[in-house]
């Protein structure tokens, strides 16, 4: 049942993710931790660092090895068995990098619905997608697979020796700038967003100016 559900997931995951994250954040009324304004922004700072950690996971994997994570005519695909760079210590690293951006959102809006909903869709979709990808690579690649999900996590990443996993090859920062700049702009746009929505609320018109500030992050992207 899972396997099917990642299969069907993964073949409209570029429509499906977003049209989720932008419906729960339509609905969501943020909340002021604690009442207080102080709070709010060390929240929203945590918020922003755990979203740039798995930006920098996402970095960090494709800066090193590129996998064609989009498949073949959108469903699940794998000409070769990636196991060097990130992928030799974490088998899923730009999933775990997207749920990381989702959840630092998630705290930066500061949502019951994001908390209740978002997250939980959010883990049950990628635990289904990687099901249905584990099945699939194991199908094509038997035995060396089977090898590779003995030594890899399937999530935590462990980077004992990750020089070695990395000697000889060589970081592509034109890679990452042509793979990851969608994403990279995307959610910071969207977290901009949210903090417009969330300042709105709290405040009203009279908090907008402030968000003038962070959308400064937005100038080395344009």
């Amino acid at each position: 049942m899972m396997v099917r559900i990642g299969n069907l997931l993964f073949h409209f995951r570029n429509y499906l993710f977003p049209v989720i994250i932008l419906s729960l954040a339509v609905f969501s009324r943020p909340q002021l931790p604690f009442g207080s304004a102080s709070w709010d922004a060390w929240l929203d700072l945590l918020g922003f660092l755990v979203a740039a950690t798995g930006q920098g996971l996402r970095f960090l994997t494709i800066g090193y090895d590129y996998i064609k994570r989009g498949g073949l005519d959108r469903n699940i695909y794998a000409d070769r068995l990636v196991t060097r760079g990130v992928f030799g210590h974490c088998r899923n690293p730009l999933y775990v990098g997207n749920f990381l951006i989702f959840a630092g959102m998630t705290l930066m809006l500061n949502s019951t619905l994001m908390y209740v909903v978002g997250l939980p869709l959010c883990l049950f979709a990628y635990a289904a997608i990687i099901r249905a990808e584990e099945e699939y690579l194991r199908r094509h690649f038997g035995a060396e697979y089977d090898e590779y999900l003995q030594r890899v996590n399937r999530l935590w990443p462990r980077w004992k020796n990750f020089s070695h996993s990395i000697e000889g090859m060589e970081f592509s920062w034109k890679r990452v700038m042509t793979k990851e700049y969608n994403t990279t702009f995307g959610w910071l746009t969207l977290a901009l967003c949210f903090q417009i929505w969330e300042h709105y609320r709290f405040y009203g018109a009279g908090g907008l100016p402030g968000i003038e500030r962070m959308s400064y992050l937005l100038i080395p992207l344009v």
